[in-house]
């Protein structure tokens, strides 16, 4: 995975240079599976989170700062600071470089828009 390279039909890639370090880590805490899921919903859950981690630690590892999981005061402080109006109501699952971005986990339920 390229984190530079826009998916396809997204536009041009985003711009700004990773500040952390190659091989790094996201910071915050890691997306779990809570223990009251149904079953049947449960194995669907449990990739979506799979592939959320996995993209936090891919993006960390090319170099960016990535706070997984932020607070909404973490959230909020961002958006302050970065300019980013956002949605108050979501909850992005990232801080990348100081910037919220959500992650969208496309399953074969939940296809691309």
């Amino acid at each position: 995975m390229d984190v530079a390279s826009p998916a396809p039909g997204a536009g041009s890639a985003w711009s700004r240079r990773p500040t952390g370090l190659l091989q790094g880590s996201p910071i915050g805490p890691r997306t779990r599976i809570s223990a009251n899921e149904k079953p049947r919903e449960r194995r669907v859950l449990e990739l979506e989170l799979e592939l959320e981690n996995e993209c936090a630690d891919r993006v960390a590892a090319a170099g960016y700062r990535v706070h997984q999981n932020p607070t909404r005061r973490e959230i909020s402080d961002a958006r302050r600071a970065t300019g980013d109006t956002g949605k108050p109501e979501k909850a992005p699952e990232y801080l990348i470089e100081g910037h919220a971005f959500d992650c969208y986990t496309p399953t074969i339920w939940r296809p691309l828009p």
